[in-house]
């Protein structure tokens, strides 16, 4: 429930979001995520290591990453080339594909971690049986950016989900002299400056002379006697009846 800023109960508290950024996650640039993993072989962090590759090669939401099970990796001795995830947000399977430089870290973060097929692949340090928690997973990415000289308020949890879609499908930007297609906000803001323009009343009047011009003749058409030996155009459109 929100508390509304005129309220003398909220004076003591400040809002959730404030001096925060709100809003869409960057997602990490090439050069960026191989600076991470230097930062992360440099310290010897393999369960990091492991964890970082997962997260940028699976597109996984935090919430779906940190409750991936050992049984769902691997296969024998062997660590899975596609692996399948029930998401929790919409309850609908997606598959995912592990590439061979995840497949060798994370085969390495197993080896030395152990543990049963029902065990969780990154389990939480404070209860071995549980699962890492999605905010001890954010502070983890908070650390990854900050180590390699980013600003982890532009980068969070949602930006490894993003970072391979964005290298699949680069943001593709026109060139400067390309020509670019108006909107229907700008067509109509064209249209309305030229109705009020002197160019579009000329047109109109010019419009508005011919149509009464042709008018005229047609009715002088109309009014036009038929010549003789020939019926009028009523009598030949209804011709009469002999009786």
């Amino acid at each position: 429930m929100s508390i509304a800023k005129y309220d003398p109960a909220a004076l003591g508290h400040p809002a959730w979001n404030a001096g925060r950024k709100v809003g869409v996650t960057k997602p990490l640039k090439q050069r960026q995520i191989w600076a991470i993993r230097f930062f992360l072989d440099r310290e010897g962090r393999l369960r990091d290591r492991a964890l970082f590759d997962v997260a940028t090669d699976s597109k996984l939401r935090g919430c779906d990453l940190v409750k991936i099970k050992i049984g769902t990796l691997v296969t024998g001795h062997a660590i899975r080339t596609r692996a399948m995830v029930i998401q929790q947000k919409t309850g609908r399977p997606v598959q995912l594909e592990i590439t061979a430089e995840v497949r060798a870290g994370l085969l390495a973060w197993l080896q030395r971690k152990g543990g049963t097929i029902d065990d969780f692949a990154f389990p939480s340090r404070v209860d071995h049986a549980d699962h890492l928690s999605t905010r001890q997973y954010a502070r983890l990415v908070d650390e990854w950016v900050t180590g390699i000289g980013l600003r982890c308020e532009d980068y969070g949890t949602h930006s490894l989900r993003r970072t391979k879609a964005a290298m699949l499908c680069p943001q593709i930007t026109p060139p400067s002299d390309a020509r670019v297609r108006p909107t229907l906000k700008d067509r109509t803001m064209k249209r309305s400056k030229f109705r009020k323009s002197k160019s579009f009343r000329s047109c109109a009047s010019r419009r508005q002379g011919q149509r009464r011009r042709s008018f005229a003749a047609s009715m002088a058409c109309r009014k036009r006697p038929s010549m003789p030996g020939r019926p009028s155009s009523a009598a030949w459109m209804f011709p009469m009846r002999s009786g």
